[in-house]
C-alpha cells in the first residue's frame, strides 16, 4: 500500500513544498516533487502633497466585521443565481455543502451581562487554591468549595465586583475560616491557579449599575438579571446622548421611578468598549442552564432542551459501566467509548456519577452536551477537487483577514497545493493526498518555565501601560506639560520610552561623557522607584501606589532622557510637542521591527536629517559633529561617531537588545518578531483550511486525523536524514547558477562540486570550500547574500509583482 503524503513549509516570503510517496509495506519513500513559490515583495512610494485636506466624516459601522459564533448559525447563502439573487436556506443537504457557506450568528459584546455571567461560572468552575508548601503544592479546592451552595456564595460575592485578584479570592476564604490568616511579615501561604499578578474582570456592568443605583438612591434588589439585560441593551443599542436621556427617562418611568434622578446619573455611564467574546447571546442562554448551580440552575432548569438530557443520559450509562480502578481507568474507558462519545468527553463526566450531571458543567461539557462537539470547528467542509479551492479563492474576500502579509501567504498556499493536486490528476485521475504535513512557525508546546516566563511578562506589560496612564494623567492635571493626551497611544508610547531610558541609565548619567548632564531635582531610593514601576505603594506594598506617590515619581523622571544623537536632555514638559519624534532606530522602509527596542526618541529635525539612514555606520559616519536647525532660531550639532558610540555603550549599557540596534553597521538578517506572530497566525489559519482536503467522511474536529502539524525541528531533523537536503540543492542549483550568469555576478552563491564515493554531494563540513571570510560555500540556501535577496526583490517589483512558481518533478 502507498501514500501520498504532501509536506508544506510556509513562512512569510516563500512557500515550500515536498511530495513524497511512501510504501508502507516496504518502508521506502520516493520524493514525487518538490518546489517553492516566491512571494513577491512590495514597496510603497511615498507621493509628495502640495495640500492636505481633513475631513472627518461620521464612521462606517464595522458590525460586518465581527466574528461569527462557532456553534450557531443563521443559514446558508450561495453566491447569485441565473437571475441575480443570491439564494439563502436555513438547511442544506449534504450536496449543497460545496455550492454554499455558511452564515454564523455574530458573537456577542462582552459587555452583555449574559456573557459576564458566562464567564463568571467558568472561571468558578475553573478555579483551583493551592496551599504553597514545600517542592510542591497541595490542592485546597475541595476544602474550599465543599459543596454548591458555597460555589454559589463565591458567585454573589464576585458578582458584584468591577474585577478581582488574587489577594480579594484568598482573603474571602480567610473570613469563611477555611483557609488560616498569613501572619504579618509571613510569605504568602496560598495561591489560585491564574497569574499571582493579574487583575481579571469580573462584572463591571453590574458594578456600574450597582453604583449608579446608590447615587440614585434606588435598592439594589430593583437590579434582577431581567432589568440588568433591558438596562445594558439601552446603553449598548443608544449611541447619541440626547436619544440616550429620553431612553433612560421612559425607563425609568416604565418601572415607576424617579425620572431625572435615574436619567441624570446613568446618562454619566461612559460608552462600552467594543470588544466581543468567542460565543453569540443565543448559544450563551443555552449553554447558562447547564453551567449553573443552585438557586441559579433551579431557576434555569426548564430551560433544558429534552435531547440534551437524553444526550447526557447516555454519557452517564457508559460511565455507570466503568470499574474505577485508577490504574486501568484510561483502559476501562476505552473499550466503552466511540466515534460517539469520545474518551476525554466519558472522563471528564466520571465526577459526576454521584451528582446531578445537568448543573454545574464546565464549558466543553456544556458544549458537547447542547452541540455534541466541542472544538472550535464550526462548519466542517470536504475539499474532494482542486476546483473547492478555486471556489473559495473566488468568494474570498480581499482585506478580509485585516493582515495583508497573513493574507497573502495563505491565498499563495492554497494556490500552491490546488496546483500541485492538479498537476497529479493529470497523471493519475484516482490521485488524492492521503495526509499532509504543515510546519508550523511555533513550538507546540512551553515548558512550566516558558509558560511562567510568558505570564511575568504579560503582567509586567500590563502594569506598565496603567502607569503609563496613571502618569498621564497626572501631568495633564498638573497644568505645566503641553498637549498632553492620556489616551493617546502615540503619547503613551513615547512615555514608556522616555521612562525606559531614565529608568535604566539614571545611574550612569554622571559618568557620559560629551553630553548635557541633567539637573537631578530629587533622588529616590532604588526601591521607592521599583514600587511605584509596580503600582504599589513604597510604605506599604501591600496597598496600591498613591496619587502623591506617582507625583514624587514624575518628578524623578524629570531629570531627563538624553537624545541618543545630539545628547541633549529633552525635557519631560516638552515631551509631547511636535519637536520631539520617536525615531526608529533601523529604519522601517528597510526592516520591519516595530518593538520597543528598535525606538529612542529625538527631535524632529534631526529625525527627519537622519531619514532611511542607519546612525552609527552610514549617517553619523558622513554628518558626525554637523549642526542642524531646529527651527525658530534654534539649533543642536550630532555627535561624533567615536561620541556616539561611547555615549551609547554608556547609557544603553542595559538593553543589549537596543545598544546592538544603535550601532549596527548593516541591516540585521533572519526573522523578525512581526514575522513571527505572522507565522503563527498564518500557520492556525492554513491548518483549518487544508484539513478540509484530508477530512474524512463524518469527521466532526477541527484539525483532522490527517492533517498532522509539526515543528519546524522536526522537519529540518527530517530533510536530513531522508537526504532531502541535499535533493533540493541538487535541483535548485541550476537555477541560481543561471541567475549568476545572467548578472555577470556571485550575489546568487556558489556550489562545491566535490562527491563522495557514491558520487554524491559531500556532507563532511572540512572538505568544503570557504569564502575569504571563512563561510561554508556548499549550500545555496546558506550562501545566498544580502545582496542577492535585494537584486531579486527588486527584480521581482520591476516585474509588477508576478508571481514565480517553480515545480520541479523528478
Amino acid at each position: 500500500m502507498k501514500k501520498k503524503i504532501l509536506g508544506l513549509d510556509l513562512g512569510t516570503n516563500s512557500i515550500g513544498w515536498a511530495l513524497v510517496e511512501n510504501d508502507l509495506e516496504n518502508k521506502q519513500g520516493e520524493i514525487k516533487g518538490l518546489g517553492s513559490r516566491i512571494i513577491p515583495m512590495s514597496q510603497a512610494v511615498l507621493g509628495k502633497f502640495d495640500d492636505i485636506i481633513f475631513y472627518h466624516r461620521p464612521l462606517k459601522s464595522k458590525k460586518s466585521t465581527i466574528a461569527e459564533c462557532q456553534y450557531e448559525t443563521k443559514g446558508f447563502i450561495s453566491k447569485k443565481d441565473e437571475a441575480g439573487k443570491i439564494v439563502f436556506k436555513k438547511e442544506i443537504t449534504d450536496a449543497d455543502k460545496t455550492e454554499f457557506t455558511r452564515v454564523g450568528v455574530k458573537v456577542t459584546s462582552k459587555s452583555n451581562p449574559l456573557y459576564i455571567e458566562f464567564r463568571l461560572w467558568q472561571f468558578l468552575h475553573n478555579l483551583k487554591i493551592y496551599e504553597i508548601k514545600g517542592a510542591k503544592d497541595i490542592d485546597k479546592t475541595k476544602e474550599c468549595l465543599r459543596n454548591e451552595e458555597e460555589y454559589v456564595a463565591l458567585f454573589d460575592f464576585l458578582n458584584d465586583k468591577k474585577e478581582v485578584k488574587e489577594t480579594d479570592v484568598i482573603n474571602y476564604f480567610v473570613k469563611k475560616k477555611v483557609l488560616e490568616k498569613v501572619k504579618k511579615g509571613e510569605d504568602e501561604k496560598y495561591r489560585w491557579n491564574y497569574p499571582s499578578d493579574k487583575t481579571y474582570p469580573v462584572n463591571p456592568t453590574r458594578h456600574q449599575f450597582l453604583s449608579k443605583c446608590k447615587k440614585a438612591e434606588i435598592s439594589s434588589d430593583f437590579l434582577t438579571n431581567k432589568v440588568e439585560q433591558k438596562l445594558w441593551h439601552i446603553f449598548y443599542s443608544v449611541t447619541d446622548k440626547n436619544e440616550l436621556e429620553k431612553a433612560l427617562k421612559k425607563f425609568a418611568e416604565k418601572h415607576n421611578l424617579n425620572q431625572e434622578n435615574f436619567a441624570n446619573e446613568f446618562v454619566k455611564i461612559p460608552k462600552y468598549p467594543s470588544q466581543y467574546g468567542a460565543y453569540s447571546e443565543k448559544a450563551i442562554k443555552k449553554l447558562l442552564p447547564l453551567m449553573r448551580m443552585g438557586k441559579y440552575y433551579d431557576d434555569s432548569k426548564n430551560e433544558i432542551p429534552d435531547e440534551v438530557t437524553k444526550r447526557v443520559t447516555a454519557i452517564m450509562e457508559r460511565v455507570e459501566e466503568i470499574d474505577f480502578d485508577e490504574k486501568k481507568i484510561d483502559e476501562k474507558i476505552k473499550k466503552v467509548a466511540d466515534d460517539a462519545i469520545p474518551q476525554q468527553i466519558l472522563k471528564s463526566f466520571i465526577s459526576f456519577k454521584d451528582k446531578d450531571p445537568l448543573r454545574g458543567l464546565n464549558t466543553y461539557q456544556a458544549c458537547y452536551a447542547i452541540y455534541e462537539r466541542h472544538s472550535e470547528a464550526s462548519d466542517v467542509p470536504q475539499w474532494k477537487t482542486p476546483e473547492c479551492i478555486d471556489k473559495y479563492l473566488k468568494g474570498f474576500k480581499q482585506h478580509s483577514l485585516r493582515n495583508p502579509i497573513v493574507e497573502q501567504v495563505v491565498l499563495e498556499t492554497l494556490r500552491t497545493v490546488r496546483d500541485i493536486w492538479k498537476d497529479n490528476l493529470e497523471k493519475d485521475p484516482e490521485f488524492k493526498f492521503d495526509e499532509i504535513h504543515l510546519e508550523l512557525g511555533r513550538d507546540m508546546k512551553n515548558s512550566a518555565d516558558q509558560r511562567k516566563k510568558i505570564s511575568s511578562r504579560q503582567s509586567e506589560n500590563e502594569t506598565t501601560n496603567k502607569r503609563v496612564y496613571e502618569l498621564l494623567k497626572e501631568m495633564k492635571a498638573d497644568g505645566n506639560f503641553e498637549d498632553v493626551r492620556p489616551y493617546s497611544p502615540q503619547h503613551q508610547e513615547k512615555l514608556k520610552l522616555y521612562e525606559e531610558g531614565v529608568f535604566e541609565n539614571y545611574q550612569s548619567l554622571d559618568e557620559l561623557e560629551g553630553v548635557e548632564k541633567p539637573f537631578i531635582k530629587n533622588k529616590l531610593e532604588e526601591s521607592y522607584i521599583n514600587n511605584v514601576r509596580k503600582l504599589k505603594s513604597p510604605k506599604d506594598t501591600k496597598k496600591p501606589v498613591t496619587k502623591a506617590e506617582i507625583k514624587k515619581y514624575r518628578l524623578w523622571l524629570e531629570q531627563g532622557y538624553v537624545s541618543p544623537y545630539t545628547g541633549r536632555i529633552i525635557p519631560l514638559n516638552k515631551l509631547f510637542t511636535r519637536d520631539y519624534e520617536v525615531d526608529h532606530i533601523i529604519p522601517q522602509s528597510r526592516y520591519f521591527d516595530d518593538s520597543y527596542n528598535n525606538k529612542v526618541i529625538c527631535e524632529k529635525a534631526v529625525n527627519g536629517h537622519k531619514d532611511n539612514s542607519l546612525a552609527y555606520s552610514e549617517w553619523l559616519e558622513k554628518q558626525g559633529g554637523k549642526e542642524i536647525d531646529l527651527g525658530n532660531g534654534g539649533k543642536v550639532a550630532l555627535l561624533t561617531k567615536e561620541n556616539f558610540k561611547n555615549h551609547c555603550e554608556k547609557y544603553f549599557k542595559k538593553n543589549k537588545i537596543k545598544l546592538k540596534n544603535l550601532l549596527a553597521e548593516e541591516i540585521p538578517e533572519g526573522f523578525i518578531n512581526r514575522q513571527q506572530n505572522d507565522s503563527r497566525y498564518i500557520a492556525k489559519l492554513v491548518k483549518g483550511l487544508l484539513g478540509n482536503i484530508v477530512r474524512e467522511e463524518n469527521e466532526q474536529e477541527a484539525t483532522p486525523k490527517k492533517l498532522i502539524p509539526v515543528t519546524g525541528a522536526i522537519t529540518a531533523k527530517l530533510k536530513k536524514d531522508w537526504g532531502l537536503n541535499d535533493k533540493w540543492n541538487e535541483l535548485i542549483a541550476p537555477r541560481f547558477k543561471r541567475m549568476n550568469e545572467l548578472t555577470g555576478t556571485k550575489h546568487f552563491g556558489s556550489m562545491d562540486d566535490e562527491k563522495d564515493d557514491k558520487g554524491k554531494p559531500t556532507d563532511d563540513k572540512n572538505n568544503q570550500k570557504k569564502d575569504e571570510k571563512g563561510n561554508l560555500l556548499y549550500d545555496y540556501a546558506e550562501a545566498f547574500s544580502e545582496e542577492g535577496v535585494v537584486a531579486l526583490n527588486e527584480n521581482i517589483i520591476k516585474l509588477n509583482g508576478k508571481r514565480f512558481h517553480h515545480p520541479i518533478y523528478k
